[in-house]
This record gives C-alpha cells, structure tokens and sequence, in this order.
C-alpha cells in the first residue's frame, strides 16, 4: 500500500509539473529530460521526448493526456503546417488529396532536392504518414486490381497440373508480368 501511495504521488507531481509550466520551453524541458546526456540526438532537430517515451511505457496516462503534453505533441505532428490544426475536416483533407494524387511527382522532387522547401515540408511527421498511406492504399488497390484479373487466358488454373511427359508431373508454365504486376513492383 506504501508504494501504491508513493506510485501515485510521483504521478500526481509530474502532473503538477505539467500544470506550472507557463510556457512552451518548459514543456519540452520536462519532456525531452535532460538533453546534455543524450549519447544519441536526432539528426532531423526533432525533440526525443524521452520522459514522455517513459510516461508512455510506465503507463503515466494523466502526464500524457495533459493539455501541455498534447499540445507539444500536436506541435511536432504538424511540424511544417503551421495552423493546421485548428482547420475543419474539409480543409484538413485538401493537403491529404494534394500529396495522395502527388505522390509520385513529389518523391521524385524529394528524391532529387531533400533540402529544397517542398523536400523539408515533406519531412515532416504528418505529411510523411500521409505519404506512406497513400503509397500503401495504392499498391493494395493494385494488388486487388491483379488478383481480379490474374486469371484471364488461362486454361488451367494455377493449383492444376499438366503432364507432358509420362513420368514427369509439371505445373503450368509461368506467364510474363502483366502492366499490372509492373506497377505493383
């Protein structure tokens, strides 16, 4: 019962730590721990969020559901989109369209200039899952697209066998890759 109410106390102080900080600074302060010591900093200047990754694991769910905590984390998810947050669905989801129809034509802009504007932007964490979305939806589209038509011209169907030799046992020859199967790769 002692470390239940020792438990509970350390909770309840983080918290409170959370409510007196009066600005964003303090904040990532109490998020990011102490940041001098960290052997391994981000290369991208992204903050670790190392005591956050702790309340995380250790269950600390009133230091991760603060208004403060959430804030600084909506901060870092809308990294380069400043403001986006506080659009309507309708407005959120034009940037969503606009890099899901752009895909291609945006990686091979970020592939040739990473450091450009449009490369940086692209970097961050919600255009980036954004981008991974749209890439995976489209190559399950293409998937199911292939699997609806791998079956046209053939005779046989793949589990069938045929002999052309007595004592030998062939499954049926392999086709060329369709266009299909060329995007899919």
């Amino acid at each position: 019962n002692d470390y239940k109410k020792l438990s509970m106390q350390c909770k309840d102080f983080v918290v409170g730590l959370l409510d007196l900080c009066r600005n964003t600074e303090e904040v990532e302060a109490i998020l990011n721990g102490d940041t001098e010591s960290c052997a391994n900093p981000e290369i991208s200047g992204r903050p670790n969020l190392i005591r956050l990754k702790l309340a995380i694991k250790y269950e600390v769910k009133k230091f991760v559901a603060h208004p403060n905590c959430q804030q600084q984390l909506r901060s870092i998810w809308y990294e380069n989109l400043t403001g986006m947050h506080q659009q309507i669905v309708e407005v959120k989801i034009l940037p969503v369209l606009g890099v899901a129809v752009g895909l291609p034509d945006l990686a091979f802009i970020y592939w040739i200039a990473p450091s450009s504007k449009l490369g940086k932007r692209m970097r961050g964490p919600f255009l980036k899952f954004v981008a991974h979305a749209a890439s995976f939806i489209a190559f399950l589209c293409l998937l199911v697209l292939n699997a609806a038509d791998c079956f046209e011209g053939t005779s046989l169907l793949p589990n069938m066998t045929t002999q052309d030799y007595p004592s030998q046992i062939f499954r049926m020859k392999t086709t060329r890759f369709t266009w299909m199967e060329m995007l899919e790769l």
